[in-house]
């Protein structure tokens, strides 16, 4: 039952992330539907979509060949101890600039709040516990959160022809497409709204 309560977070994620996403759309379309559009915001959105993809397929490229014993603490991963989260944290942004909503906005700091205060702690006391003092000495050495840039140390051996990074492509398709239909549904509504009135 304790094993239940201290990965509760990581089961409930893709379908909390889920949630929060129709819940900010289902309210962006009922107090939404008359807001200005903003091309600025959907340029924006695709460059956060795209930084956020890169982020995650490069930290992907790291961890895909390392030992599953040891340590990733190099590339992204010794900088900052959740590179793919910070991708994340982009593309759900780049989500609420293509839709220009405020909705989705509100509902995108509910999932943060999720990530920030429930995922990843219970995340990192499995590896605490899997890995024991390195991985204390890890997270003494690398910021959880806000990258130290001047800590860089170059990875080798980054591998983009695993699997995993197949996937996670595939997942940032998704992710792209939906950025980019979100901005054309969301200059076509206004365009409709500004012909009818």
């Amino acid at each position: 039952m304790s094993h239940f309560r201290d990965d509760w977070p990581n089961q409930i994620r893709l379908q909390f992330l889920a949630v929060c996403y129709v819940i900010g759309l289902g309210l962006t379309q009922t107090w939404e539907h008359n807001r200005p559009h903003h091309v600025w915001l959907d340029v924006t959105a695709m460059l956060l979509v795209l930084c956020g993809i890169g982020i995650r397929l490069w930290a992907m490229a790291t961890i895909s060949h390392q030992n599953d014993q040891q340590i990733v603490d190099v590339g992204l991963y010794s900088i900052t101890r959740n590179p793919q989260y910070w991708g994340t944290f982009l593309i759900v942004i780049a989500q609420c600039c293509a839709w220009q909503s405020v909705s989705l906005l509100v509902m995108s700091f509910v999932l943060v709040i999720l990530y920030l205060c429930y995922v990843v702690p219970s995340e990192e006391r499995q590896l605490r516990v899997r890995f024991g003092e390195n991985y204390t000495r890890y997270q003494t050495r690398v910021p959880g959160w806000w990258p130290r840039w001047t800590a860089y140390v170059h990875d080798p051996q980054l591998d983009f022809h695993s699997s995993g990074i197949r996937r996670e492509f595939q997942r940032d398709l998704c992710w792209s497409a939906m950025t980019a239909a979100a901005c054309w549904y969301s200059s076509f509504a206004h365009l409709a709204n500004v012909t009818h009135h």
